[in-house]
């Protein structure tokens, strides 16, 4: 397995995560990016290479530097007497079955600092999604309620979070309840509250926003939709949980797909969830300087797409 590092410096590391690799994982044998990327920059210590100037380049381009490594453990810093493994701090995650672009602090300061823009909406990042059907309008926004099934490790829609959640604001409810009977409803019949943000309800039901816009539309031969997503809210399998159950399942996502989307995935060899981050962009932690980058997808299921046809692979 690979990573690709699309730009390093003293303080981060960018990179593109394949389809299939966990970001990091209590699995013993399986590699993950964590592993993967603390043996590159132990690599490049023991080399000499420790403060090295930035690496970047041009965005889309598939020219980068390629990481491999065997286990868990951290390659030379892991035998007896040497020194200590590399920091790495963790500042956002992908699914392990999806690709697309993840920030690493090198030191604690840079990941605290990533960490806070993340919370703070400063860290921002764009998907491209394949899915089975199509939206009803060109564009729009979900907001669902989700619960966290720790057993299953999945996200569930709360059919009761909108007005469990309306019950708690004294005062409010009754008109802003009587207003959400009265809103259009949008892809998959889901009402579209825009009222006041709604964080968490009593049943601890937490709210997520996503906005989509349909950029293709094919038949395969049936009907599947490549959109464009950016999210408000931060939510364990937020676009998958708030895709399916908008009737718009992703191809390849066996965890929140349909028995016809699980079909079509088939049918289409999407072996992996039809879901990239494409894009990221964040205030450098150090020189606060806006940095942006934007990668095509690899994955094969993308190549179908007149818009993104030859980026993929």
């Amino acid at each position: 397995m690979k990573l690709q590092v699309i730009y390093e410096d003293e303080t981060l590391l960018v990179i593109y995560k394949l389809a299939g690799l966990a970001v990091q994982t209590a699995r013993i044998g399986e590699t993950d990016a964590v592993s993967q990327l603390k043996n590159y920059l132990a690599g490049k210590r023991d080399a000499g290479d420790g403060a090295t100037e930035a690496v970047r380049k041009p965005s889309g381009s598939k020219r980068n530097a390629a990481v491999k490594t065997g286990g868990n453990r951290c390659g030379a810093a892991a035998k007896a007497g040497s020194p200590q493994p590399p920091y790495l701090g963790i500042v956002h995650r992908l699914d392990q079955p999806v690709e697309g672009l993840l920030v690493f602090g090198k030191t604690k300061k840079a990941a605290a600092e990533l960490t806070a823009q993340l919370s703070r909406g400063d860290l921002n990042k764009a998907y491209y999604a394949v899915v089975a059907g199509c939206p009803e309008t060109e564009e729009g926004t979900l907001r669902d309620f989700l619960t966290k099934d720790a057993g299953e490790r999945a996200a569930r829609v709360s059919e009761t979070g909108e007005a469990a959640a309306l019950q708690q604001m004294p005062g409010r409810q009754a008109g802003e309840a009587a207003a959400l009977q009265q809103m259009p409803e949008g892809a998959g019949g889901k009402r579209s509250f825009k009222g006041a943000a709604l964080h968490q309800n009593r049943e601890g039901a937490r709210e997520a926003v996503l906005h989509y816009r349909v950029l293709e539309k094919i038949s395969t031969p049936e009907p599947v939709t490549l959109l464009d997503i950016h999210i408000e809210t931060g939510r364990f399998h937020q676009i998958r949980a708030q895709l399916s159950h908008a009737g718009l399942p992703i191809l390849g996502d066996r965890k929140y797909g349909t028995e016809e989307s699980n079909g079509l995935s088939r049918t289409l060899g999407a072996q992996n969830t039809a879901l990239c981050a494409y894009e990221l962009s964040f205030r450098h932690p150090t020189t606060g300087k806006r940095m942006g980058f934007a990668e095509a997808p690899r994955g094969e299921i993308f190549s179908l797409f007149a818009s993104l046809k030859g980026a993929s692979g």
